[in-house]
Parts: C-alpha cells; sequence; structure tokens
C-alpha cells in the first residue's frame, strides 16, 4: 500500500473528516445561527459521518502499521507512510507539541477541546497512536546498538524526528479529558518508560528538544508524564465509588493503570517523584478547609502510592 502514495494520503486525510464538528463548534460559540444538521449533531454528542469516516480510516492504517515484518523495515514503513507528522499536523500539534493558537479550524482533529460528535475519531486516533508507537520503539532503539552516541547516519535524524511527533501525540492523548482516549495510549506510555529506564542515555543523546540543557530529556519527560498523571489521576467531581456501576468501574480500573505508570517513575527517579510530591503539596492553597477535596486527595494519594512504590517486592 505503500507504493500507492494516494491511497495511503486518502486515509490520512480521512483521519481529518470530523472536522465538521469543529465548524459547527465555532459557530454555536460565536452566536453564528447554524440550521445545518451538524448543530444537531453537536447539541447532541452524534457522530457525523466525517467521523465515523475517521474511525474507519484509522481502522485501515492500524492494519497496514500492525503488519509483519523486520524493525529496520517497520521503521522504514513508518517513515513513508508518515502517520504522526499528519496527525501532528491535524491536531494542531507542532513538533515541541506548541498548538497553532485557538482557531480551531488548524485542529481538524482537536487532541485539546473534548467534543462529543469528534471523541470516537479521537479514540480511534489515540488507538492509532499507541499502536504505530508501540512498532517504532523497537527499531528506534536498535539505533542505540548500532550508534550509541551518534546521530550522524542518514537514517537517525529522521526515525529521531518521528519520535519526537509520537512523543506529543502520545502525552496529548494521555492528557485528553476521556478515560477512553487517555487509556488508549497507557501502553505506549509504559513502554516508553520501560526505554527510558534501559537507555536512559541513548534517549538524552539522540532526542532534540528546544530549551533544554542537552543530558536533561529523560527527567522533563519524566516530568510532564508526572504532571499528567496528577491531573488525570483526580476522580470526577460526581464519582461516588460505587464499582458496582459499570461506569465508575471503568474510572477505577483506569486510575489503576495510572498508578502503576506512576509507581514505575516512583521506582526509576524517587527523587524527582519526591520534588513534584512536595510542590503539589505547597501548591494546595491554606488554610486546606478552603481547598477542592479533589485537590487534597490526590495530593494525598500520590503520598500513599509513593510508599508502595518504594515498598520491596515480596
Amino acid at each position: 500500500l505503500v507504493t500507492h502514495p494516494n491511497l495511503v494520503n486518502c486515509l490520512l486525510d480521512g483521519m481529518g473528516g470530523a472536522d465538521a464538528a469543529t465548524v459547527s463548534y465555532n459557530n454555536a460559540n460565536t452566536g453564528n445561527d447554524g440550521d445545518d444538521d451538524l448543530g444537531d449533531a453537536t447539541a447532541h454528542d452524534d457522530a457525523t459521518p466525517g467521523t465515523m469516516l475517521a474511525v474507519e480510516c484509522a481502522s485501515c492504517l492500524r492494519e497496514i502499521v500492525t503488519r509483519g515484518m523486520e524493525e529496520h523495515k517497520k521503521v522504514a514503513l513508518l517513515l513513508e507512510l508518515k502517520v504522526f507528522g499528519k496527525l501532528c499536523k491535524l491536531s494542531g500539534l507542532g513538533g515541541e507539541g506548541n498548538v497553532n493558537g485557538n482557531d480551531h479550524r488548524l485542529r481538524k482533529l482537536d487532541l485539546i477541546t473534548v467534543d462529543g460528535t469528534q471523541i470516537d475519531a479521537v479514540v480511534a486516533a489515540a488507538e492509532l497512536v499507541n499502536t504505530a508507537g508501540l512498532e517504532l520503539i523497537p527499531g528506534w532503539e536498535l539505533q542505540c546498538q548500532i550508534s550509541p552516541t551518534s546521530s550522524s547516519t542518514p537514517m537517525v535524524q529522521p526515525v529521531n524526528m518521528l519520535m519526537n511527533q509520537c512523543l506529543e501525540l502520545s502525552f496529548s492523548c494521555l492528557a485528553y479529558d476521556d478515560i477512553d482516549v487517555s487509556g488508549a495510549v497507557i501502553d505506549l506510555v509504559s513502554r516508553i518508560l520501560v526505554s527510558l529506564e534501559k537507555k536512559e542515555s541513548f534517549w538524552n543523546n539522540n532526542i532534540e528538544t528546544t530549551n533544554l540543557t542537552r543530558g536533561t530529556l529523560c527527567n522533563s519527560l519524566l516530568s510532564r508524564i508526572l504532571s499528567i498523571l496528577h491531573l488525570r489521576m483526580k476522580y470526577p467531581t460526581d464519582f461516588q465509588f460505587d464499582y458496582e456501576d459499570e461506569d465508575e468501574a471503568e474510572e477505577e480500573m483506569y486510575r489503576t493503570h495510572l498508578r502503576k505508570l506512576y509507581q514505575r517513575i516512583v521506582r526509576f527517579r524517587p527523587q524527582l517523584v519526591l520534588q513534584f510530591i512536595g510542590s503539589c503539596l505547597s501548591s494546595l492553597s491554606q488554610p486546606l478547609s478552603a481547598t477542592s477535596p479533589t485537590e487534597i486527595e490526590v495530593a494525598l494519594r500520590l503520598v500513599f502510592h509513593f510508599g508502595e512504590g518504594r515498598r520491596p517486592a515480596p
């Protein structure tokens, strides 16, 4: 399929087909009268035809990405498919995670604002990011064996850019305020943490990020993940801890997965996590009676799970 770029481009362009809901969103927020069906779709959180198209396109792309082949060939496939680059463009994310302003027209696949008409497409995109990222990392790590400290080989720079795009997309999905989207990339984030633990120097030397001192990338990525986990570990205000309720059981299972990510970081960088906990506790309003119970609860949860993470294995 890669030898037919028009077909692949159609699938990638189809991933942005859910932007019809964004137009309706803008109309609703600017006071424009929308007498088309898209306005009703936004109001009732119904998937638009464009959203359904995006879901099917994502499914086709996942089938292509998961085709069995050697790791270096898989990296070449991902480079030619340009999946990460296209998704960054559709979502308005730059290579460093910068959002192209607040213009919704530049975010055809919005990974920032929750939109009921787009949610199925965003979930499908997150699943595609997860699948493609898991396929990319083993091939990218091969560079560590071939050239552990040099980025001079022809393939290294494009693949490093691919990894940058993968990181930005995975973190944006993880931070998304919907457990189906956020939960879809947990396996990828876990795999990233494993790679950071085993090949820290390789990450520090090969991934280029502006405004960072060389050799500090690992801590920067871990701090970013911690901030997202802190945000997403908070329970909804209407959460009743009723585990017989299917939706709340899913919420609890999702936070179990987040806890495992957090405890992996605790074991890897306990001092960094302690600093983060200290910052979270210091940011609580005083007196505590004036602070939201949700903020206090998540801060205490970080302390409790830190102890669990540091506990020796039986």
